[in-house]
């Protein structure tokens, strides 16, 4: 059972109250959910994400310990091209407008700050997806079935120029979700066996 028919299989198993319409919605979504984006100024997309984050990820959770929830960060799929897309849903573009040319220098005050926090939650998303990047550059053979390569978070860091720290504080806790299943960025990094290409993953 895949992750679209798991969440079918719950939805359908749901004891919420969903009228047909929210069905229908959720319903579309789940059979897109790679594209969760697309659908995000739908008036009741809200709704159907309340609903669809509390089914279970992966489809076996209920039959594993100690598991929780896990919502990729990323979706990439591989084809005839790359695709990779950053999950807007956890990740929204946030914008700060001067509504007004107010003279009150609190609220101007206020307005900076707020601009700065967006800034810096922008250079993140971004960073984010430099890295998200890299790696599946470096591990194509792996997104279209074939073996991990040798490949360290001081090698990454090298490439965009920050510290091993900050690279392993960045891919803390985040996920990739692709064709072959849903992994922890920090799957991706591993050491050569023997000096070889293969990686000890």
């Amino acid at each position: 059972m895949n992750l679209s028919e798991s969440f079918l299989f719950q939805l359908d198993a749901c004891d919420k109250q969903i009228d047909n319409e929210l069905y229908n919605f959720i319903k579309k979504i789940i059979k897109d959910i790679a594209h969760l984006d697309k659908y995000a100024s739908h008036h009741r997309f809200d709704e159907a994400k309340d609903i669809i984050k509390y089914f279970n990820n992966p489809p076996a959770v209920n039959y594993m310990n100690n598991n929780v929830q896990i919502i990729p960060d990323f979706f990439v799929e591989i084809g005839e091209d790359i695709n990779i897309k950053i999950n807007h849903a956890y990740y929204p573009d946030l914008e700060v407008k001067d509504a007004f040319n107010t003279k009150n220098e609190g609220i101007r005050e206020k307005l900076k700050e707020a601009r700065d926090l967006v800034n810096l939650l922008g250079l993140r998303k971004s960073t984010l997806y430099k890295i998200v990047l890299l790696i599946v550059e470096k591990q194509i053979s792996f997104f279209v079935g074939g073996e991990l390569r040798p490949y360290s978070m001081q090698e990454l860091a090298n490439e965009i120029g920050f510290a091993e720290s900050t690279i392993s504080r960045a891919v803390a806790n985040k996920y990739i979700e692709c064709s072959l299943g849903t992994y922890p960025l920090k799957h991706f990094f591993s050491n050569a066996v023997n000096n070889k290409d293969l990686s000890s993953s």
